[in-house]
């Protein structure tokens, strides 16, 4: 069963974007293999958390940028 949602609106949108800029930083640069695919793994993983609005790190602090209905 998915944890309820955590992040909210803005800091979703920040997500989507800082992790499409990480993953793109990973093959525009001349960086090594290794540093490129951990790149783009974790813009992947922060990008998806922007995306679905669910961030595991936040539920294990306990916090929430989202607004109480």
């Amino acid at each position: 069963m998915l944890f309820a949602k955590n992040v909210g609106g803005i800091d979703g949108i920040v997500r989507v974007f800082a992790g499409a800029a990480m993953a793109a930083s990973g093959w525009s640069f001349a960086l090594p293999l290794s540093w490129t695919i951990g790149l783009a793994v974790m813009g992947a993983m922060i990008a998806v958390t922007g995306l679905i609005h669910r961030c595991s790190v936040y539920k294990l602090l306990g916090t929430s940028t989202r607004r109480q209905a």
